[in-house]
């Protein structure tokens, strides 16, 4: 019994060892705005024009994503009707679709002209179904210390 026992703890122990190495690969997403040089990597692109007198933005994801939407995002500030204090708790949430795609992978980018006037709160995002089967929601915002584009999970 005391053999047995001993077994089953080895191997669970080979067990809990082999699914702690095992990869758990992220995605990764990146927004940056379009330029000749990054144009140039790509021969296809989902392409949508939000906002028409506005500079061109590139998403791009290291990993084919199912589901993909660029949408708006609102957030509970605007839902606050100014009553704001230091207990109001800020969050983000999906408002609207405003472009859908069933897939983008890492060869097709989406290629979305938007916003000129970012302002102090994230208004646009994407969401998108990972491989896992998690529906994810990223908000886009530009730096207003350097003017990059950066995108957070929320």
């Amino acid at each position: 019994m005391k053999k047995l026992a001993s077994i089953i703890l080895s191997l669970c122990i080979i067990l809990i060892l082999t699914a702690c190495s095992m990869p758990n690969r992220d995605i990764t997403i990146q927004v940056a705005f379009a330029t000749d040089e990054l144009l140039n990597q790509y021969e296809n692109f989902h392409t949508f024009i939000h906002v028409e007198e506005a500079e061109y933005m590139i998403i791009m994801t290291d990993t084919p994503i199912t589901n993909f939407a660029f949408i708006s995002v609102g957030n509970s500030f605007d839902l606050a009707d100014w009553d704001i204090d230091e207990d109001t708790e800020l969050y983000f949430f999906a408002e609207d679709v405003l472009y859908s795609a069933g897939e983008l992978t890492p060869e097709t980018p989406f290629m979305v002209r938007t916003w000129g006037d970012w302002g102090m709160m994230p208004r646009i995002g994407i969401t998108f179904t990972d491989a896992s089967n998690v529906t994810r929601y990223f908000h886009i915002q530009q730096s207003m210390m350097d003017g990059e584009l950066h995108i957070t999970q929320f």
